[in-house]
């Protein structure tokens, strides 16, 4: 009977690893939408709201190391302003950037992709 109390134990209890992996999920995603400009809020929070879930676990810390620049950067980044680093995190960026040029996302942009 202990047995069975054990097997019920094991398959109901998150294993270490994914509880720590859905931690640093719910930090990224709060990061990210708690920039200090409500623009980089909504462009970076946005994004990671969409794609969080299927970030794995390089891709997510990737993008928490984005989060770790500063803000005029970012945004020269993602407005076009100086040009996207030839980088992984250069991957990211042009990611995000990609996801609200996307029509579907009902992203409101002018011409050049700036968002309004």
């Amino acid at each position: 009977m202990s047995d069975d109390l054990n097997r019920e134990n094991n398959q109901s209890t998150p294993k270490p690893d994914s509880m720590k992996f859905d931690t640093v999920r719910k930090r990224v995603l709060y990061r990210a939408w708690h920039r200090g400009t409500k623009e980089l809020d909504l462009i970076l929070g946005r994004f990671c709201q969409a794609h969080i879930n299927e970030f794995d676990h390089k891709e997510l810390l990737l993008f928490e190391k984005l989060l770790e620049n500063e803000e005029n950067i970012l945004q020269a980044w993602l407005m076009g302003q100086i040009e996207i680093p030839l980088t992984e995190q250069g991957k990211i960026l042009r990611r995000i950037r990609d996801f609200h040029l996307d029509d579907k996302n009902e992203t409101n942009t002018d011409k050049n992709g700036v968002l309004k």
